[in-house]
């Protein structure tokens, strides 16, 4: 303890500062003689900067020694000894400090990825930024390190006996970032005039009343059934009142053949279509048609025509519901595709023809 209070008078006696420096350094002297190694290396660091001298330097590495500061504590004793010289009055007693806290410290390098992050251990900045070396006491530590909004700690065991150790900290990736979500169908928001036009796929089931009177063997004629696929085609026209509903009307025209002949079919509906959501429409109103099938119409076998005078069908109209469901297929600027069925029931008048009559129509829909 003799040699931390040695304090070179005659050296500052030309200094303005050298009663400040003294005062300063007294306290610091005093503190450390107290174990107060924090109180004792401030006032010793306010001294240095009032007036420096290689004493204080000296006091600032047995400040630091104590404190555990392993690095720092080093650094200043080498450069008491690059102050005072060869003739230096602590230079057996420094040396051997460098020696002692070589042998107590492990040399540690932090590394971090990405490079050049400020570097604190045991909350002391590091002089260098990583990657940086530094000696520490054995014992726990505390290393941090910063850079750019990053900031992370990890604790650090050291065993000392100058070995060496490592400790890397990489800068975590940034989590990818949210999916772009799939464009939502752009649901038409304008009114007014529509118009469209489908090609159809139609199931017809079809049942002729038989007429008793034409038969005059007695026998109860038999009614005339017969279900088929024809293929037709759609045009609709109508006006939407808002976003979601429209008024529309509709024909439909279809040409198929039943088991022994080729027939026709024509209808006009008028219905309320409603978009119950951006891909679905559902509505409903009425259909009017007619079938036309001629007396004794032939029809086409594998070998020649052959005709056939037992299917009579007269041209008598027919009404009944008609209902809607359709989903919309695509959106665009014009308009949307849709698929869409429309189950129908045309029920006959006068002879008593009847229709199951069930479209089921794709298309584009222009608003």
């Amino acid at each position: 303890m003799l040699a931390v209070g040695l304090f070179p008078v005659g050296s500052w006696a030309q200094d303005p500062n050298i009663d400040a420096a003294r005062e300063h350094f007294n306290k610091g002297v005093a503190l450390f003689e107290k174990d107060d190694f924090v109180g004792a290396l401030e006032q010793f660091e306010i001294a240095g900067k009032t007036h420096s001298a290689p004493a204080i330097t000296y006091n600032v590495a047995r400040a630091r020694e104590s404190l555990g500061q392993a690095q720092a504590a080093y650094d200043a004793y080498e450069a008491y000894i690059s102050e005072a010289g060869a003739q230096a009055e602590f230079l057996d007693a420094a040396t051997v400090a460098l020696s002692r806290i070589k042998t107590r410290s492990t040399r540690l390098r932090i590394e971090t990825e990405p490079q050049g992050a400020i570097v604190r251990i045991d909350g002391i900045v590091v002089h260098d930024n990583s990657p940086s070396t530094v000696l520490v006491f054995r014992g726990r530590h505390r290393v941090e390190v910063q850079l750019e909004g990053w900031l992370e700690a990890r604790d650090f065991d050291a065993e000392g006996g100058g070995k060496a150790a490592t400790v890397r900290i990489e800068r975590p990736k940034p989590p990818p970032g949210p999916r772009a979500a799939p464009p939502k169908a752009a649901e038409h928001t304008f009114t007014g005039l529509t118009a469209g036009v489908a090609f159809s796929l139609n199931y017809s089931a079809l049942v002729i009343k038989a007429d008793p009177t034409r038969d005059q063997s007695g026998a109860k004629p038999a009614d005339y059934k017969t279900a088929s696929l024809m293929f037709g085609l759609v045009l609709e026209a109508g006006y939407a009142f808002n976003p979601r509903t429209a008024l529309m009307l509709r024909g439909n025209c279809g040409l198929g053949q039943t088991q022994k002949a080729m027939f026709s079919l024509g209808s006009l509906s008028l219905g309320v279509a409603w978009r119950a959501t951006p891909r679905w429409w559902v509505g409903g109103g009425g259909i009017m048609g007619s079938t036309d099938k001629q007396k004794g119409a032939t029809y086409s076998p594998l070998i020649g025509p052959t005709p056939d005078d037992t299917i009579e069908v007269v041209k008598n109209p027919a009404f009944g519901p008609a209902l809607e469901a359709g989903v919309v297929l695509n959106d665009n600027e014009y308009g949307q595709w849709v698929l869409t069925i429309f189950p129908s029931l045309l029920l006959g008048t006068g002879q008593g023809q009847s229709m199951l009559y069930v479209p089921l129509a794709v298309g584009h829909r222009w608003y």
